[in-house]
């Protein structure tokens, strides 16, 4: 007798005796159903009649027996059956893959390599037609493909393949440079622009970030060249032998504007004297 799951749970609670009788004679086959072999041996004649009372008074039909195991089927035993299968496919793909790399990397080699006239077979659509049409004419089913047959398919097509100049190799990254360090009038390394002023700076190194961010709101972020053509020191920079005497005035001249503006209009500094730097 074939019954839904939730059907046989709810015998239970009609006779818990008749419960677990059938429990020892009652098998999952799918789909939610249960199938109850009640005429076994371990069930008595008086579980068996209490069996029909409860089907009878329920009102329950033997409940349609289970799909046939197919791609389909929802059961534990299908799963695993399909998944299985899977794995061994997966396997062997990845097998076939591994016993094509040679032949793959010969086939790279003609069309990375230039050949004697300075041409290498180029990697398109037209000449990859040419390659699996020649494989399903010659080799039908083929799976693994060899150096020794790509050099048989190039010396039979060689007329038909389009070749071409060799790639062009990509340019290097360019390392990045550095930016070398700027030191300041007392000796200390100039602070990055988005820098938190803090106890731990100087005065001097206060100063300059404070001019620089000024500047930098200013339009001082951009500074074009001198008329000489040599770059302009930025805003705090200490001059040194090493910068030229047009360079030295030039930042001379954008200091001393710079200082005006925040003393004059603009009000003073929060770092316009030293003794307010604790």
């Amino acid at each position: 007798m074939r019954i839904t799951v939730n059907q046989f749970k709810s015998i239970q609670k009609f006779d818990s005796n008749l419960y677990h009788a059938l429990l020892g004679v009652t098998r999952s086959v799918g789909n939610n159903t249960v199938e109850i072999d009640e005429s076994h041996a371990l069930i008595g004649e008086a579980f068996q009649k209490a069996f029909s009372e409860w089907l009878k008074a329920n009102n329950i039909a033997e409940a349609p027996a289970p799909p046939p195991h197919n791609d389909a089927c929802s059961c534990n035993e299908c799963f695993q059956r399909r998944v299985a299968e899977q794995q061994r496919s997966e396997k062997a793909r990845l097998e076939v893959e591994k016993q094509n790399l040679p032949g793959q990397l010969r086939l790279n080699e003609y069309m990375t390599q230039a050949q004697a006239d300075g041409r290498v077979l180029l990697n398109n659509d037209f000449n990859r037609d040419v390659f699996f049409k020649f494989l399903d004419e010659k080799f039908p089913g083929l799976q693994v493909i060899t150096p020794k047959l790509v050099d048989v398919f190039v010396a039979a097509k060689r007329l038909e393949l389009q070749w071409g100049a060799p790639p062009v190799p990509a340019a290097p990254t360019p390392t990045p440079v550095e930016p070398e360090p700027v030191f300041l009038s007392d000796g200390s390394e100039q602070l990055p622009i988005d820098a938190i002023p803090g106890t731990k700076h100087t005065v001097i190194q206060l100063r300059d970030l404070d001019a620089r961010q000024r500047a930098l709101k200013a339009g001082e972020s951009t500074l074009a060249p001198l008329e000489n053509g040599e770059p302009r020191l930025p805003l705090g920079t200490a001059p040194s032998p090493r910068h030229s005497v047009a360079q030295r005035r030039d930042l001379e001249r954008r200091t001393a504007r710079t200082w005006a503006r925040q003393s004059g209009s603009h009000g003073g500094s929060f770092f316009s004297s030293d003794s307010q730097v604790r």
